[in-house]
């Protein structure tokens, strides 16, 4: 009960700081809005296709370079050669299937009279994309799906040709409209930041201490309500950029939620721990809000789109646990890619977990106040 009462003491004591709440829900508003309509010539409504790997294994009977299936197999690569598609082949099924699973790779099975597409259910945009270059070729294609290793078919014999549709590129509201919600996550750490020292002043740390709350525990309050809180106060901003500016999030709220919950986390954990390195809250709260926050937003494209390209860039830009949480989003709104979902909810709270330990770590070594 101790637990809950600090919590539900925090959690009430943040939102009746008007000035903090009302920055959370206008700036990324303003933001979004600005820059979605000053920076709209900046992005193009075109799809553009993502470089992908298709791998196959080539199985036909026949060697002649005039046999129906081999003339189909070489239209194909040209074909995907001029859609930034990469070829492998390989020697066996098996060696196929297992990569199929990772989610990063399509795979073809080239037979008599058939040709085998091997897709995995976390990158059906892409095999979309292959099956409709294919089916302009041939309707000789029988579809599978392979989930947690299991091989189930979805299609039988001979598919017919059907007209795909790609998704339309993502203009300037799509994009400010995400990542500015992203980069108030991040400024959400100031409530934790900001909760260490009111406490310290107002004497709270050291009543918490004195009714056995551990130190640990404590700490873990602080978490919890400034996660909580982070994620009210930015409700509002998210409504406007889906219902105002029609910002497309896609079409898995899931995964876009917890990828956003692990930057809260992320961002959470960040404030407190300034918190305990920083005697003066002047000085941390300006290696926070005016060195910390804004260079992992710039290198996470929320002031201007950055493209990959520059490797020294791109080094240094992917530091930022923001860079990956965008490029997830974006991926997976626009191109039904995951290929980064894990490695970014991965990223956030291991930095996370890293900076409850140093917390941990800091806070047991001094008294409370």
């Amino acid at each position: 009960m101790k637990f809950l009462n600090v919590v539900y003491y925090d959690i009430l004591d943040l939102l009746r700081d008007k000035t903090s709440m009302l920055s959370m829900i206008i700036f990324p508003i303003l933001f979004m809005t600005t820059l979605g309509i000053t920076l709209s010539g900046a992005f193009s409504s075109s799809y553009e296709f993502k470089p992908k790997t298709v791998i196959y294994v080539n199985n036909l009977s026949t060697t002649s370079d005039y046999s129906e299936e081999k003339l189909i197999l070489n239209n194909f690569l040209e074909l995907g050669k001029k859609n930034n598609i990469t070829f492998k082949e390989i020697s066996s099924v098996e060696e196929g299937q297992k990569e199929v699973q990772t989610a990063n790779s399509i795979f073809l099975e080239l037979m008599d009279k058939n040709i085998i597409v091997y897709k995995n259910s976390k990158n059906k945009y892409s095999t979309n994309i292959v099956i409709s270059m294919l089916t302009s070729i041939s309707k000789k294609i029988t579809l599978k799906s392979i989930t947690n290793g299991n091989i189930e078919t979805l299609e039988e014999g001979f598919t017919t040709a059907t007209e795909f549709q790609p998704k339309k590129g993502f203009n300037s509201y799509d994009y400010y409209g995400i990542v500015e919600i992203t980069m108030m996550v991040l400024y959400g750490s100031g409530y934790g930041f900001y909760t260490i020292y009111n406490n310290r002043r107002n004497k709270i740390e050291a009543r918490c201490f004195q009714g056995n709350l551990s130190k640990n525990s404590y700490i873990i309050t602080k978490v919890t309500s400034t996660f909580i809180v982070t994620v009210i106060s930015l409700i509002p901003a998210m409504l406007y950029s889906i219902f105002v500016l029609k910002a497309y999030w896609g079409e898995d709220y899931f995964s876009v939620i917890a990828l956003l919950l692990s930057l809260n986390f992320f961002g959470t954990t960040l404030g407190i721990l300034l918190g305990y390195i920083f005697k003066e809250e002047k000085h941390g709260s300006f290696f926070l809000n005016t060195l910390i926050i804004p260079v992992m937003t710039f290198l996470g494209g929320g002031y201007i789109y950055l493209e990959d390209g520059n490797k020294l860039l791109d080094i240094v830009r992917y530091i930022s646990p923001l860079t990956l949480i965008n490029k997830s989003i974006l991926s997976i709104a626009f191109y039904d890619d995951y290929s980064k979902f894990y490695i970014s909810i991965l990223y956030s709270v291991s930095l996370g977990i890293l900076f409850l330990a140093f917390s941990f770590s800091i806070s047991n070594k001094k008294e409370a106040y």
